[in-house]
């Protein structure tokens, strides 16, 4: 329930359209196990856990990205007012800071080290752990800042 609980509160809020989501408390709680997973990896000391960590926190960052996209598709094909509220995501000034650091820097390219990680081709970094953490507090700051 405290992953959970920020998204539903925002997303009770009619008269802003970011928030009025029913995937808005999905998104916050994947993304708080993604971190959770991401924090938890950084601080364990057994190669083995460090590695079942990159692959649940590898598995966190798909269905991320999944829900994301479920959350822009909600947005897009509703309302004019959704629409618009879509746009300063995918368009507008939000736009470069969701895209680079929340998608790119903070999904996308820490799924692919931790997958090579996994896969022994490079050795285990803290780097992309830290990447995932900052993504969810970006992600965080964007959809409240963009709502209001």
């Amino acid at each position: 329930m405290l992953g959970v609980y920020t998204g539903i509160l925002l997303s009770a809020f009619g008269a802003r359209p970011l928030w009025n989501s029913s995937v808005l408390g999905l998104l916050f709680l994947v993304s708080g196990l993604s971190t959770a997973a991401a924090f938890v990896h950084i601080i364990a000391r057994d190669r083995n856990e460090r590695e079942l960590l990159a692959k649940s926190d590898n598995a966190f960052l798909v269905v991320e990205l999944f829900v994301i996209g479920l959350f822009l598709i909600g947005l897009v094909t509703s309302t004019d007012v959704h629409q618009q509220a879509a746009k300063l995501l995918l368009s507008g000034p939000y736009a470069p800071v969701f895209w680079v650091f929340v998608i790119g820097l903070g999904i996308v390219i820490p799924l692919i080290l931790q997958s090579l990680a996994v896969s022994h081709r490079v050795a285990h970094s803290p780097v992309p752990p830290i990447m995932v953490i900052a993504g969810g507090l970006i992600l965080r700051f964007v959809i409240v800042s963009a709502g209001r």
